[in-house]
């Protein structure tokens, strides 16, 4: 059973308005970054990571994923997890992120700032998502076949949003999805939430797109726009 994060709504709330007009523009030259996030418990790295920064809490059943990159030669990391349904009343099971640049904790109050920009568009992928998971959003999910194929009704939302990397005027932008459920008695929902961050120079700003909602809960639709 997984919950959908009411904490990231709220989070988000401060991050802009929702635009549910937007539509997909194909990226331009410089997209075509790979996915800096990945797994994290049982990942190869996690020992290491746990041994530097002992205050991550435990695995449990849920989701957690990890982002570490070079960016303008500044080690970053990026951690999310999701909330543990399990027991969410014991303490270190909610849903949180903890971001590392230069293996110093960045505060989770202030958008990530490093002294310059990318150099290339696989240092605007991860300082963009790991933005993004800084805003607990968990898997910010940047492939638009995967997500079609764990939840096919989203497809044609997905083609209204270009899921990816692109390069702008003043930077770069990332459109980034994030898919959840929630499944308990009376309650089943799926969420499709669109994300963008964008890059102008150093300065990083993050804003909702759409939010997508199917499923009941209790006798009541699920929150979001349905699904077109």
């Amino acid at each position: 059973m997984t919950r959908l994060p009411i904490a990231l709504a709220c989070v988000l709330a401060a991050c802009g308005g929702e635009d549910t007009s937007a539509r997909a523009q194909a990226p331009s030259a410089g997209g075509g970054a790979s996915s800096h996030v990945r797994d994290f418990c049982g990942a190869p790295d996690e020992a290491r990571i746990r041994a530097a920064h002992p205050e991550l809490p435990r695995c449990g059943d849920r989701a957690y994923t990890y982002l570490q990159a070079q960016v303008g030669g500044h080690p970053l990391l990026a951690i999310a997890h999701g909330a543990d349904p399990c027991c969410t009343d014991t303490g270190g099971m909610d849903l949180g992120a903890h971001v590392y640049v230069d293996g110093r904790s960045w505060s989770g109050m202030d958008p990530i700032l490093l002294p310059s920009p990318p150099a290339d568009a696989s240092e605007a992928m991860a300082w963009l998502q790991a933005e993004l998971m800084r805003l607990l959003v968990v898997r910010p999910a940047v492939d638009a076949a995967a997500v079609r194929a764990s939840w096919s009704d989203a497809a044609r939302a997905l083609e209204r949003h270009a899921l990816g990397l692109e390069r702008t005027a003043a930077g770069w932008r990332l459109r980034a999805a994030s898919v959840e459920r929630e499944q308990e008695r009376g309650i089943d929902c799926r969420s499709l939430v669109i994300f963008e961050a964008e890059l102008s120079g150093t300065r990083v700003t993050t804003r909702r797109v759409a939010t997508y909602g199917a499923g009941e809960a209790r006798g009541a639709p699920c929150p979001g726009d349905p699904l077109p």
